[in-house]
């Protein structure tokens, strides 16, 4: 999978709604399988023009992409999208390292305040890139984020989320939905089945029991069910447990259990 993110640096985005961007982002980040046959990450900013970036042929490794992440700047200005997207889809190219065998996933941050013949302009060019077979994922920050201008740009009405601003009373903790969105874009052409731990169970976060005559069944059942990470399997009953979360993001509900072993699904 190769996950490029497109973010926004102009005057409306505030400084702190931009170093929660960062937090979120290397979070999300962080539970990738970042390998060379695995998933790789493009970095990009925006204002009048496009500012730094990371392409996918740079260094694949969570260090190198944590440092660039924290080192984006704040220049400020106006907010050419249509250029941005211009620019973004020449991140997914052979040249600048993209793959055009795998899935291939743009994460917009933006708060998407566009004068009307603007934002019309950007989503034809967000088109464009949609018609390269790249899913956009429309990420809302600040608090003047408009969300029916994000909706337009992203690949479905469903595909975006909403940054809490640094401003907001409620601070909600998103990084599990988006990486739960990202993955299940890719989870049937690049889900691998993985055994974390024998004699374990997630608790607290079955999606669907089933009878199974073995794992393999199980794991297939989890693949072809939405918004299944994970699943625990028992030998000896043949229960099947899928799960909407897996330990990464739920470690304490990970429990002991002498006729069980605990399985995730890990995206590349």
């Amino acid at each position: 999978m190769d996950v490029a993110f497109m973010i926004d640096v102009s005057g409306s985005i505030m400084q702190p709604d931009l170093a929660a961007l960062k937090t979120l982002i290397s979070k999300v980040i962080s539970q990738f399988v970042i390998t060379a046959d695995g998933a790789h990450v493009a970095l990009m900013t925006f204002a009048d023009t496009p500012n730094d970036q990371y392409y996918f042929k740079d260094k694949q490794n969570i260090f190198s992409i944590q440092e660039a992440v924290q080192g984006l700047s704040h220049p400020g200005g106006g907010s050419k999208m249509v250029v941005a997207f211009k620019e973004a889809r020449k991140l997914f190219s052979e040249a600048a390292g993209g793959r055009d065998f795998v899935t291939r996933v743009l994460v917009i941050a933006t708060d998407a305040d566009f004068y009307e013949n603007d934002f019309k302009l950007a989503v034809n060019s967000s088109q464009q890139v949609k018609n390269d077979g790249i899913i956009i994922i429309g990420l809302g920050i600040s608090s003047q984020v408009k969300p029916i201008m994000l909706k337009a740009l992203a690949s479905s009405e469903e595909q975006i989320l909403l940054v809490p601003h640094s401003a907001s009373p409620v601070k909600k903790d998103i990084a599990g939905d988006l990486i739960s969105m990202i993955c299940e874009v890719a989870r049937k052409p690049e889900a691998i089945v993985s055994l974390r731990m024998e004699g374990s169970a997630l608790q607290g976060h079955v999606i669907k029991s089933m009878n199974s005559d073995n794992e393999l069944l199980c794991a297939l059942a989890c693949l072809n069910t939405r918004n299944c990470f994970s699943f625990n399997y028992s030998m000896k009953s043949q229960l099947c447990e899928l799960n909407h979360t897996n330990r990464l993001t739920s470690s304490d509900d990970l429990i002991l259990n002498p006729d069980s072993a605990h399985y995730e699904m890990v995206f590349n």
